[in-house]
């Protein structure tokens, strides 16, 4: 019995040794993953809008219908071909118009993987003075109330980055703890058993999500700020006498599941409804009658896929028609 208790715990042991290694070498020179990577770039996509942006060569007459696109990697095509994102497949659209009183239509893409409410109104900010847009639409993620929404402290974050400050030394129990953390078989394993449950509808308690969600329903300090932010947009707007389109982005590999989102999806639902010049769209009913698996770019990844890009790029193209292009 003693030497069979031996057996397992080396054999276990084996186990997770062989498992660290191939992740830290996986990690390390991508053998396993050669083709799988995503790599992003933290800007704005070059496109010939921006290049007149840059140039300051938009031209802002009548017969020009300007479109500015805000928004994070959801909307900036993480794992999609450039050519078929939400913007470029927009873009077209427009161009194919019939009986509209615009004779040309621009959109200026400034999405950003990463980006929160506050960089959204910055880049709404950056750009609008050169481009002017008749249109602008803001794909709304749940997580855009994530990270520094606070304009003073952003501006000073990198100097603060160099402050020294105090840390408490942690106990044995602590020691312990981030130890096991820190075994990347633990976290692969925690990441994939999130990404499961998350994919099953399930919310883990007091995990990222559940932080996440519960910011709306408990209107938390960033949920407060985001409002703030979003209000001051959606009045400048207004008073731009510009037209806004809130869309709201659900995860794409839970769409057919979303009984955990609701509570908040409504909640940002009502706070969007009602302001002027600003027109809500919870676009989870154009892809009722689409497969689970071609809406997103992973099972597990709640990103969309390029059908998706395209299913939601037509929906807006068929509200502009019917509203701000007749």
């Amino acid at each position: 019995m003693i030497m069979k208790f031996k057996h397992v715990l080396l054999t276990v042991f084996i186990f997770l040794l062989i498992g660290e290694l191939v992740l830290r070498l996986d990690q390390t020179v991508t053998p396993f993953a050669k083709d799988e990577h995503i790599y992003l770039a933290v800007k704005v996509a070059e496109t010939p809008e921006l290049k007149m942006v840059e140039a300051n060569e938009v031209p802002l007459d009548d017969s020009t219908f300007r479109v500015m696109v805000l928004g994070d990697s959801y909307v900036n095509g993480l794992g999609t071909d450039e050519n078929k994102k939400f913007s470029n497949i927009l873009r077209a659209d427009l161009l194919k118009s019939v009986n509209s009183k615009y004779k040309r239509f621009l959109v200026l893409d400034v999405s950003k993987p990463g980006n929160n409410t506050l960089d959204n109104y910055n880049e709404y900010h950056q750009y609008y003075e050169s481009f002017k847009p008749q249109e602008v639409i803001l794909p709304y993620n749940i997580n855009d109330v994530e990270d520094n929404l606070d304009p003073a402290t952003a501006a000073s974050a990198a100097k603060n980055n160099h402050e020294i400050k105090h840390i408490d030394q942690p106990n044995t129990a602590q020691k312990i703890y981030k130890v096991i953390a820190n075994v990347h078989l633990v976290q692969f394993a925690l990441r994939s058993f999130h990404a499961y449950l998350k994919s099953q509808g399930v919310v883990i308690p007091n995990s990222e999500l559940d932080l996440q969600l519960k910011s709306y329903t408990q209107n938390k300090d960033n949920w407060v700020k985001s409002k703030a932010i979003l209000n001051t947009m959606m009045q400048e707007v207004a008073a731009k006498n510009e037209n806004m389109t809130v869309i709201l982005m659900p995860e794409y590999n839970v769409i057919n599941n979303l009984s955990a989102f609701k509570p908040t999806y409504n909640i940002v639902g009502d706070f969007f409804t009602g302001h002027p010049n600003v027109i809500f769209i919870n676009p989870v009913k154009y892809f009722k009658n689409y497969p689970i698996n071609e809406l997103c770019i992973s099972k597990y990844d709640g990103h969309p896929s390029i059908l998706a890009h395209k299913v939601l790029a037509d929906s807006v193209t068929a509200y502009l028609g019917a509203t701000v292009l007749r």
